[in-house]
């Protein structure tokens, strides 16, 4: 069996647990420093998902050696908490600086509806070549795996 996993980062712990428990059908871990969950793709695939807090600078070594492990980052913050975006911004800055990355960051925008595009420039939104950018409603499962699905179009897109 082979198994494929991916980043889930957040300033939250609740944010990435939310977000996991939406996806997959087995939680395994679930604390405040780390979430882990597994969904059954089929016989020959489970995916593991780790939901991760946003490193310290001390961490950066350890962040290294997860990283060839995984096939991407979904980085998570809140659309309306500039401390939540704040809080990822050097997650952003330690994993854009691999090219190679497959990364998709998606603010929770709640109960609103996404903002228009030109609100992106007002947050300094910097995804890498390798990254995209998308909204979601943490409360609605249906839109966690459709930032689940933006990462595997990523990846697909890069096999090509």
């Amino acid at each position: 069996m082979r198994i494929a996993e991916i980043a889930v980062i957040a300033p939250q712990a609740e944010e990435r647990k939310q977000f996991i428990t939406a996806i997959c059908s087995q939680l395994d871990v679930a604390s405040e420093q780390l979430t882990v969950g597994r969904l059954a793709i089929n016989d020959q695939l489970v995916l593991h998902l780790y939901g991760l807090a946003t490193p310290a600078e001390n961490q950066s070594q350890s962040w290294d050696l997860l990283s060839r492990k995984l096939l991407g980052y979904v980085v998570l913050f809140s659309w309306h908490d500039k401390v939540s975006f704040e809080n990822i911004k050097p997650c952003l800055e330690q994993v854009t600086t691999r090219p190679e990355t497959a990364l998709v960051v998606a603010a929770n925008v709640g109960d609103t509806e996404p903002p228009a595009l030109q609100a992106l420039s007002n947050k300094s939104i910097f995804v890498n070549q390798q990254g995209k950018f998308t909204f979601y409603k943490q409360d609605e499962a249906e839109s966690a795996k459709k930032v689940l699905l933006t990462l595997i179009d990523l990846l697909l897109e890069r096999a090509e």
